[in-house]
């Protein structure tokens, strides 16, 4: 019985890290060898292909920095703002907002005059805390340590980027090639990790990274290549 209750908190937990983690990989591996693969096809220097790729790594994670604090805080600001419009209706409306609470639980099953009794009871309990919970759906963790999640995004970008860097730093000899190699390989095993751990075919994820993989490093290459 055990065992049984574990394994899907297991795959759950696995599942929403590798939810936050590899996209943001994968995004880093596209962002530099993108720009690396731009820059060589226009002829310049092995030092100036380190150069852009060292840069898209330090763009790439400030901006999705900067990206996930601005998104983490105007959610955060907005949740707030929610809750105080919810607490101020709460104190003008009581009976209102208890017979919203026993509604939600008669949509679950209950009968109305239990739902009722079940309402009454838990607002007198902790009336504002339920009610966020159950109909605006808040959790007291949905805003924990926003500053690691922060950092974690950028560090997750940055990880990405740094694969094509460091292929481009071991290689002068065909360069592009075993940039577009490793960056493919890695971005095919991110996908199938994904799969794998959320139990989904592995082919359609594979499929569809390789896909808009493959335009992307063509286009950056084509555009290089048309520098003066």
């Amino acid at each position: 019985m055990t065992a049984f209750t574990l394994r899907p908190l297991h795959l759950d937990a696995l599942q929403q890290g590798l939810r936050m983690t590899l996209p943001g990989i994968s995004h880093g591996i596209l962002l530099g060898s993108g720009f690396i693969l731009g820059i060589a096809s226009s002829g310049a220097s092995h030092r100036q292909i380190l150069v852009a790729g060292t840069c898209a790594l330090a763009v790439g994670a400030l901006v999705t920095a900067a990206r996930t604090h601005v998104a983490t805080h105007a959610r955060q600001e907005s949740d707030e703002a929610e809750q105080l419009r919810e607490h101020n209706t709460m104190d003008s409306t009581p009976g209102e907002e208890r017979s919203v609470l026993a509604a939600s639980y008669t949509r679950r099953g209950l009968n109305p005059g239990l739902a009722a009794k079940v309402a009454a009871e838990l607002m007198e309990h902790d009336a504002f805390g339920f009610h966020t919970r159950e109909e605006l759906g808040f959790k007291p963790v949905r805003h924990s340590l926003p500053a690691a999640r922060v950092w974690a995004a950028a560090a997750n970008v940055a990880i990405g980027a740094a694969l094509p860097l460091a292929v481009a730093a071991s290689s002068r000899e065909n360069l592009m090639l075993w940039v577009t190699i490793a960056s493919l390989l890695t971005l095919a095993v991110l996908s199938i990790a994904v799969s794998r751990a959320r139990h989904c075919a592995v082919m359609p994820g594979v499929m569809r990274i390789g896909m808009w993989s493959i335009l992307t490093m063509a286009l950056m290459t084509l555009l290089g290549s048309q520098l003066p």
